[in-house]
């Protein structure tokens, strides 16, 4: 039984292509660009992106029943911050570039499209093999991974609609133009965790979109995703998707979507092969789907990807909570300057998580008009975090004290692949918020050359004073090692001389007096991909050599 549950999450305009004159060289002459908004400045964006909900001074005197409802207008609330402006011109390159090598009104545009989708059709999923042999494109892609509540898809969603999502050509030039341009599409993965699944929501969401039956023609037939990807391409191809967003990635199932590596070159030949920019979006869980084969996607990308932590206690945040502030339903104001501290305050009960603060600055001002104070005070906004955030009292404190043992228990929140996966390189993700403070991140990723990251680590670290995580790695050893051998003392005393599998890896290699415990099990294999190393898997590998 197919389940034909569609998680369709946002739907934008619909409008009659007007075309602009580009203002850049390579995108003269291309419809599909032409027709898109005009490129947006700094000011511009944040004028756009920015939503103030409607506030009347005078409902302060309002009843408190009606009070209730009028702060609600908080969670609609949105300012933009630099974060935001950087993503927004992400999308608008990532949209342009993509489609200059897409122009409906070349013919060897849709020669290449025959031609990608006959590739797809003559290889099976086991057949599919590396990303080199497909022929380059300039479609780009990026991930966006972070922390959960800071705002990930809200922001997202809120770029996406500053395009129309569907441009209805018809005549360009003195020539015949039929075309549905369809910019974007948002997609949630789903529940079930299967690529089967995502396939069968891209192909309801056209239909919602564009009136079409490809659900019908091409899923109800299919019996696996493998038949249906070279479908998805066609329908891609025929409506040029400008940008598909992928969302809620996490959610993917390594298991049911094949294993990793199949999983992963999915992705991957949408990009290569339909020539449509992907973004995928995603909690801190997503980060070991987004390793292996999806890195040379990205790697190509030149938008760079993203981890969003929480905001820093800076002038970002000022300036966030200062334009929250104005939002008092209260019959006393409360002045945020004359009162600095209460910044603070909301900070350390939200600890800087956007969808939380907002909450919190709501939630205190119920607090203040069902207690009678009718005024925000310190006392007020942590009587209300402790009420209303009772369970997620024990993050937000390891967040507070920036706890790691008790954060790695939290994986949407500190995930132990960044924890354990932090060294000092250059070629790293960007990172926002308060994790910036930490050494920059390197994610290792799987399938890459252990000869290739040996040789950069002996060069790059040879004379460097080992860090705090790499410390936290050696901690992470010998604790380990002293668990394996309470354990092998408790179950075999006739083995007590035993020293565990990792105290005999440790003391089986050479460490030169210039590294550190860390850098030597690193060169010698035993240290391997984030998610392979958490797994225990790493022991296994090393006991067969």
């Amino acid at each position: 039984m197919i389940n034909t549950d569609i998680q369709f999450t946002i739907r934008g305009r619909k409008v009659k292509a007007i075309y602009r004159n580009a203002e850049i060289p390579e995108y003269k002459g291309n419809p599909l660009i032409e027709a898109l908004p005009p490129i947006l400045d700094s000011d511009e964006t944040t004028e756009e992106l920015s939503h103030y909900p409607v506030f009347n001074e005078n409902m302060r005197k309002a009843p408190n029943h009606i009070r209730y409802h009028l702060i609600q207008n908080s969670l609609r609330f949105f300012s933009p911050l630099d974060i935001h402006l950087d993503l927004e011109r992400r999308f608008s390159c990532l949209l342009r570039v993509g489609y200059t090598d897409r122009d409906p009104s070349k013919a060897d545009t849709w020669n290449k499209i025959e031609k990608g989708i006959s590739t797809l059709q003559n290889k099976s999923r086991s057949q599919y093999g590396s990303v080199d042999d497909y022929k380059s494109t300039a479609a780009i892609g990026f991930s966006i991974i972070g922390i959960s509540g800071i705002g990930k898809s809200q922001t997202v969603e809120r770029i996406l609609k500053l395009y129309p999502q569907i441009i209805y050509h018809n005549r360009y030039k003195g020539r015949n133009l039929t075309q549905a341009q369809l910019v974007w599409l948002k997609l949630d993965c789903p529940f079930d965790g299967s690529i089967k699944g995502l396939c069968y929501n891209f192909f309801l969401s056209v239909d919602n979109l564009l009136g079409t039956t490809y659900f019908k023609k091409y899923a109800e037939t299919a019996r696996s995703a493998d038949e249906m990807l070279p479908h998805m391409a066609r329908v891609a191809a025929n409506h040029f998707i400008g940008v598909l967003v992928i969302d809620e990635i996490q959610r993917l199932s390594k298991a049911k979507s094949g294993g990793a590596e199949n999983m992963l070159d999915f992705f991957v030949q949408l990009v290569n092969t339909i020539g449509v920019p992907i973004v995928l979006v995603g909690t801190y869980k997503a980060l070991p789907i987004l390793s292996g084969a999806l890195s040379q996607m990205r790697r190509g990308a030149g938008q760079g990807d993203l981890v969003w932590d929480r905001m820093k206690f800076d002038e970002q945040w000022q300036l966030f909570v200062e334009d929250l502030w104005e939002f008092q339903y209260l019959q006393k104001l409360c002045d945020l300057k004359k009162n600095p501290d209460l910044s603070k305050v909301l900070y350390e009960e939200s600890q800087g998580i956007t969808d939380l603060t907002i909450k919190l600055f709501m939630f205190a001002q119920e607090l203040a008009i069902s207690s009678g104070q009718e005024k925000l005070t310190a006392s007020v906004i942590r009587s209300a975090a402790k009420a209303k955030f009772n369970l997620l009292q024990p993050a937000l404190k390891a967040l507070k004290n920036k706890d790691k043992k008790a954060l790695a228990t939290f994986e949407d929140i500190y995930p132990t692949y960044l924890r354990l996966s932090l060294t000092n390189d250059s070629t790293v993700p960007q990172v926002i918020g308060e994790i910036i403070n930490e050494p920059e991140i390197k994610i290792v990723l799987n399938g890459q050359s252990g000869k290739e990251n040996n040789t950069s680590e002996k060069s790059s670290h040879k004379n460097e004073p080992k860090s705090e995580n790499q410390l936290a790695v050696e901690e992470f050893f010998k604790e380990k090692t002293a668990k394996s051998n309470k354990a092998r003392a408790n179950t075999s005393k006739a083995n007590s001389s035993s020293k565990g599998v990792l105290l005999d890896i440790y003391e089986s290699i050479e460490i030169p007096d210039s590294k550190s415990i860390y850098e030597a099990l690193k060169v010698k294999g035993f240290i391997g991909s984030s998610d392979e190393f958490i797994s225990g898997n790493i022991v296994d590998k090393a006991v067969t050599k």
